[in-house]
């Protein structure tokens, strides 16, 4: 068995402790944005309304190329539906604009079904005369 002069064993002791101390501070910057992802976008709030996974703009549904598009385009918004709508991780915000207008409850296991979302806002005024 060989032994290890000291000079050698202090370089592979400031090795090792470097790098276990770059392992942690990384560890705890990861931690960190595990964080803001798992807390973002469930308020309006100014740093935590810009974290989401998907944001779907609807502010020109028509392309600006067509003839009358900001005409219909406002008539969309008319309708009941709203600029944009952003996805998280549990669940989403509307807005107009830049601003976010009101978000959903959060909810566990939150899957985004932008078809029935954007249904009911369409239909959110509509009424049957029976």
């Amino acid at each position: 068995m060989t032994a290890i002069s000291t000079p050698s064993l202090k370089k592979l002791t400031r090795n090792r402790r470097f790098f276990a101390f770059l392992s942690s501070f990384l560890f705890l910057v990861s931690l960190i944005f595990l964080i803001l992802v798992e807390i973002g976008n469930l308020h309006p709030r100014p740093v935590l309304s810009d974290i989401y996974f998907i944001k779907i703009d609807l502010s020109h549904i028509i392309p600006r190329s067509v003839p009358n598009a900001a005409l219909i385009n406002s008539i969309a918004r008319t309708l009941g539906l709203h600029d944009f709508y952003q996805v998280g991780l549990w669940g989403f915000c509307e807005g107009y604009g830049d601003e976010i207008t009101s978000c959903s409850k959060p909810k566990a296991l939150y899957w985004f079904n932008p078809v029935a979302i954007i249904l009911d806002e369409l239909l959110a005024g509509a009424t049957t005369n029976e």
